[in-house]
């Protein structure tokens, strides 16, 4: 049996898209791409220019396009909130 880490040492997963990753979305200050890392596809989320936010791992390039919509709905909401200064007042 091939140890995993070996398969992932081929890849270099830097903490910065490259050449190879395909652009899912963009939506305000957050870019998500994926790699197809061939046993599963790897999506990555970065807010404005490098900074990685959020990544995570998928069986398809599907599942990884709907992984990266919950999270960055997620993170929209909590942006709105703290641009809005809103918060749930526990009484």
């Amino acid at each position: 049996m091939e140890n995993s880490s070996c398969v992932l040492e081929e890849i270099k997963l830097n903490g910065r898209p490259s050449n190879e990753h395909l652009l899912i979305k963009v939506a305000g200050r957050y870019t998500a791409y994926a790699i197809d890392l061939g046993i599963l596809w790897r999506w990555e989320i970065y807010m404005e220019e490098d900074v990685m936010v959020q990544d995570g791992g998928s069986i398809s390039l599907t599942s990884a396009t709907e992984a990266v919509n919950h999270v960055l709905a997620f993170f929209s909401a909590r942006d709105q909130n703290t641009i809005c200064g809103g918060g749930i007042a526990i009484e």
